[in-house]
């Protein structure tokens, strides 16, 4: 990110560049112009300190000092032509009241561009300084944001104009919209004479999580399902990380059950943080020893492992563990979870399409000369010779297209809505509307180019509209077997 200022008689300039680390470390200010770059020819490049200032911050990101890349000697005051130490090179210096107002007296210098959070300071909304949180402007004057909470349907127990949850030493507010505990251990300072349950997890933290959940329970049931689904999909992640790490395509190795289970009966599993959260929001009517809650849904952890692994095997098989890559490089266990039930949908549908493809595979057909014996033979596919349709193209029919064009993305989805309408769910299904339109589509247009021929039939589907069926010749050789490569599903009115 950089400044780029430009005044009547002059070129346009970069002013400022931002230097960035894992987060902003400050500013780099420069006089450079842009239209007309300067040229060196002589190799010789001139470096000035002076020009960069870091910005020492705390644990909520308020700016306290920035200093320059400049180092200030100072003499030995016994032996002066001797350098006694470096000193830092103090630009400004900013002390904050709780909710980020600056302290009088406790300034040096000018302030800082950036101040309390780490936000950039707005001085011109009035007298005192004003910070623009992204969502809303807040104050630190009154710790009050100067709009409602657009999200205060969601916590009736805050004020609409709250700062952090009211929590201003440990928290932060990440947008203007809710709260970020800054500390990191944060479960250690909650505890309390009741001790800890196993090596992470305080009662005091269990009872708390309690308590939220029984008053969500009388006034706010909807909130407590969501927390109850968020609080699950973070131990299914939990889950899905061990599984992940013993996972193994090949069926015949049996020692992935021992690692996993092992795993999951251990102390570290059952008394961490999401499954005690997940306890505390599931089974708050009952206050107890987390651990004895843990065991009680032992078995459900591990009917749900062998079932994950079981999913992945049949995902290597199906969809060459297309569905385990997109879950091990998602972080938001939400999002972890619809690609589970992704995964999960695709295998079913899967399983159902092979089975019935064994059966047409299988399926006897009666041949053989008039008044002669019947002979008994097998045919490939019922449709093997009359067309064909590659795997992929079925993904893109259901909806199942998850990256790529934004289009593709987009029509795939739409595709899925308009079959699901039209009655059409299974592949098979849409394998039999494939083989009627060949058999008994009407022809509704004929398309040639340099690759091969197109024939788009068209089959009613009832009185819901019907389905457009693109059959594609390769060469242009119409007595080859074509492959389908588009449907267009059509509502009517």
């Amino acid at each position: 990110m950089a400044i780029y200022e430009k005044s009547t008689n002059s070129d346009l300039k970069q002013t400022e560049v931002h230097l960035y680390g894992s987060s902003r470390l400050g500013i780099f200010k420069m006089d450079r112009s842009v239209e007309n770059p300067e040229v060196n020819s002589t190799g010789i490049y001139t470096f000035t300190r002076g020009n960069k200032f870091f910005e020492l911050s705390n644990h909520l990101g308020n700016v306290l000092v920035t200093i320059s890349d400049r180092k200030l000697q100072v003499q030995n005051q016994t032996v002066t032509t001797e350098i006694a130490y470096y000193a830092s090179d103090v630009i400004t210096a900013t002390d904050y009241y709780p909710f980020g107002m600056d302290m009088v007296g406790r300034k040096f210098g000018l302030a800082n561009r950036y101040g309390f959070n780490g936000k950039e300071r707005d001085i011109d909304m009035n007298s005192l300084t004003a910070y623009d949180y992204g969502f809303r402007i807040y104050n630190p004057a009154i710790g009050k944001f100067l709009s409602v909470d657009p999200l205060t349907g969601s916590y009736p127990w805050y004020t609409p104009y709250q700062f952090a949850g009211n929590k201003p030493i440990n928290c932060i507010d990440l947008d203007g919209l809710e709260e970020e505990n800054k500390i990191k251990t944060t479960i250690q300072a909650e505890m309390d004479v009741d001790g800890s349950i196993g090596p992470l997890i305080p009662k005091a933290f269990i009872r708390k999580r309690q308590e939220h959940a029984s008053m969500l329970s009388k006034s706010f049931p909807e909130t407590l399902s969501l927390i109850q689904t968020s609080t699950g999909n973070e131990v299914m992640a939990k889950m899905l990380e061990i599984v992940s790490r013993h996972f193994s395509p090949n069926y015949f190795d049996l020692s992935w059950g021992q690692k996993v289970m092992s795993e999951i009966r251990s102390d570290a599993f059952l008394t961490s943080q999401e499954v005690a959260c997940f306890n505390s929001y599931t089974d708050y009517e009952n206050p107890g020893n987390i651990t004895i809650l843990a065991a009680e849904t032992l078995a459900s952890f591990e009917k749900t492992a062998n079932d994950l692994f079981n999913a992945y095997r049949q995902d290597a098989f199906f969809n060459h563990s297309k569905f385990r890559i997109l879950i091990e490089s998602e972080s938001d266990p939400n999002a972890k979870q619809a690609l589970v039930n992704q995964m999960v949908a695709s295998n079913k549908q899967s399983m159902f399409t092979l089975a019935w493809m064994c059966m047409n595979m299988f399926q006897p057909n009666s041949t053989g000369a008039q008044g002669g014996s019947k002979s008994r033979s097998f045919r490939i596919n019922s449709v093997a010779n009359k067309f064909t349709v590659k795997s992929a193209k079925f993904d893109y029919f259901f909806g199942r297209v998850v990256s790529g064009p934004i289009k593709n993305i987009q029509r795939s989805a739409q595709n899925s809505k308009d079959l699901t309408i039209l009655g059409v769910n299974s592949e098979s299904q849409l394998m039999r509307v494939f083989e009627q339109a060949f058999e008994n589509g009407t022809v509704i247009s004929t398309v040639v180019n340099e690759h091969g021929t197109t024939v788009a039939k068209s089959i009613n589907i009832g009185n819901r509209g019907s389905i457009s069926v693109g059959f594609f010749y390769k060469g242009g050789n119409m007595s080859s077997v074509p492959s389908v490569t588009s449907i267009i599903p059509k509502i009517f009115k």
